[in-house]
């Protein structure tokens, strides 16, 4: 049908029969076209920095788009009226030069759609450039985020937890400023959280910020955070387990009552199954020999662990330098101070012989452990026989011996 006009009322006519269209629309096409203007208003904020960060903020938008590509069309169901995706004009030079506290204004926005592609926004800018960390900081946007922790999507929380664990990264102060706004009780209460994403952006953000802060890992403890820490070494979520090996490695080292928690949390058999794990294992077997240090319970504990003992002579002769000197601290742990059952069942898993040949490795650090391993073993009278036929006293005078 022709609409010729060349006045204005017909113009007004035009506009009065559009609106009155509209407001007969079905609810689900009127919100289809609102989302269209969310979408819109959020791109033409992103293509303000173009020049800057633009090209990387719109990638992170839609990871299938080139930053090059003009906005998608929208896909409209059968039913949708075509509405073309018209390119808005950018923001004034203001947001142009501060796309930070316009970014963090849309994570107020009633549409999660919105909020949550925000989120993904910022966090690209303060990865990829400090000012924009700083901008976050100075506009009010880490309470803001944090605020989404409590109440947010599962898009939501894991998009939130990224971009705090990006803040607090080696940054003090963020970590402070994260804390203070209630972070770390959320974080360690979306370890258990029903979505996979979720539970491994919470543990990775608790990582980043205990990293150098005895306060935070305190406080981490103190929310209940260890048992659900142990929990995620097994199961699902295996993106999880290197921050929260991490993290237990860190918490076991700096209190003797970590120690305690983290055992009675059920972690030893869990980290004995990572000692098959081929990118976890000497993380896992770092966590183990903290556990036992100077700490005889913990020492029976995980001697008693089925198959804890075999796995780590089995390591001895990993091809891995830094395997062979891990497996062997924590053997070392295990049988110091004569820990008889222990010295007991390294002798008859057939550990002598491994580390007798680690006596003459390169590594300086392996070395020294199976030296102290034997020197435990040879307390026992059977043992220093059996040592000596091997002929286990030349290597000592001089190791490098075939």
């Amino acid at each position: 049908m022709s609409l010729t006009h060349t006045t204005l009322i017909p113009n007004v006519n035009l506009r009065n029969i559009i609106e009155s269209i509209r407001m007969r629309m079905p609810a689900i096409q009127s919100e289809q076209i609102k989302s269209i203007k969310e979408m819109q208003d959020l791109e033409a904020i992103v293509r303000s920095l173009m020049e800057d960060q633009g090209k990387l903020a719109v990638t992170c938008i839609d990871p299938t788009r080139s930053p090059e590509a003009s906005p998608a069309p929208y896909a409209s169901s059968p039913t949708a009226p075509h509405v073309a995706a018209a390119r808005l004009p950018p923001p004034d030079r203001a947001s142009m030069e501060e796309p930070i506290p316009v970014l963090l204004s849309l994570l107020r926005h009633e549409s999660a759609d919105v909020c949550q592609r925000a989120l993904g926004v910022i966090e690209a800018l303060v990865a990829a450039d400090p000012r924009h960390r700083d901008a976050v900081w100075h506009h009010g946007g880490i309470p803001l985020i944090v605020s989404l922790l409590r109440s947010g999507s599962s898009e939501q929380l894991q998009h939130a937890s990224t971009l705090l664990r990006t803040l607090a990264s080696s940054q003090p102060e963020a970590q402070m400023a994260i804390t203070w706004a209630g972070a770390i009780p959320l974080l360690v209460e979306h370890l258990d959280h029903d979505v996979s994403k979720v539970r491994v952006e919470s543990a990775k953000a608790l990582w980043s910020l205990a990293q150098g802060n005895l306060d935070n890992e305190t406080s981490i403890v103190e929310q209940g955070g260890i048992k659900r820490l142990v929990a995620l070494l097994s199961g699902g979520a295996a993106d999880a387990r290197d921050p929260v090996l991490h993290l237990l490695l860190n918490l076991s080292s700096h209190h003797v009552a970590h120690q305690d928690s983290i055992t009675r949390a059920g972690a030893v058999p869990k980290l004995a199954d990572l000692l098959a794990d081929g990118h976890l294992r000497q993380l896992a077997a770092a966590v183990l020999k903290s556990l036992a240090r100077d700490h005889e319970d913990n020492q029976s504990a995980i001697g008693a662990t089925s198959g804890a003992i075999q796995k780590l002579i089995q390591l001895l002769s990993d091809e891995s330098a830094a395997m062979r000197e891990s497996a062997a601290g924590v053997l070392h742990v295990l049988v110091e101070g004569g820990h008889a059952k222990n010295v007991a069942a390294v002798s008859r898993s057939g550990g002598i012989r491994p580390c007798m040949e680690l006596l003459k490795d390169e590594n300086p650090g392996a070395k020294e452990d199976a030296a102290g391993v034997l020197a435990a073993l040879a307390k026992n009278a059977d043992n220093r026989v059996y040592m000596a036929d091997l002929g286990v006293i030349p290597l000592f005078i001089d190791p490098g011996q075939n």
